[in-house]
């Protein structure tokens, strides 16, 4: 039983109102129906309704063995950032190497430096995503490859 359902039980046994709750307990009315909706209370309001009920604030608490309604959520294959921040790399990438690879033609064709810029900076991109988008999804718990940025 969680606290919600266990102040509501007090509160219906002894056939109190919220408001006459709240008087009791110098908490406004708005408060109790907060947390007979599922707000989960401060240690001082706890106490309050506890101090009211003749009980120890730990009887008000949610069971530790109680079973949550919904499944604890999963872990992000990748976390939204780390994803902006490789998409964020990858238009730099697409546009910085067109621009090269364009100067590299118009300048001195005969020469293919751009292309190995291109080249180097295409293979640590694609190793990222690798790390980003495959191995977070194997390994999720781990960071296979640490993120250098602080």
């Amino acid at each position: 039983m969680n606290t919600a359902e266990k102040v509501k039980m007090y509160r219906l046994r002894n056939a109190w109102s919220q408001e006459q709750l709240a008087d009791l307990t110098s908490l406004s009315a708005r408060t109790v129906q907060r947390i007979e909706s599922g707000q989960k209370p401060g240690l001082e309001t706890l106490a309050a309704l506890a101090s009211a009920f003749e009980l120890h604030a730990a009887d008000l608490q949610d069971d530790p063995d109680e079973q949550p309604d919904s499944p604890p959520p999963s872990p992000p294959a990748a976390a939204p950032a780390s994803q902006a921040r490789f998409f964020r790399k990858l238009a730099s990438f697409i546009i910085v190497c067109a621009a090269l690879l364009m100067i590299n033609y118009l300048f001195s064709p005969h020469s293919r430096w751009a292309l190995i810029v291109t080249l180097v900076w295409g293979l640590l991109l694609a190793v990222r995503a690798f790390n980003l988008f495959v191995l977070a999804k194997i390994f999720p718990e781990a960071r296979v490859l640490p993120d250098i940025r602080r």
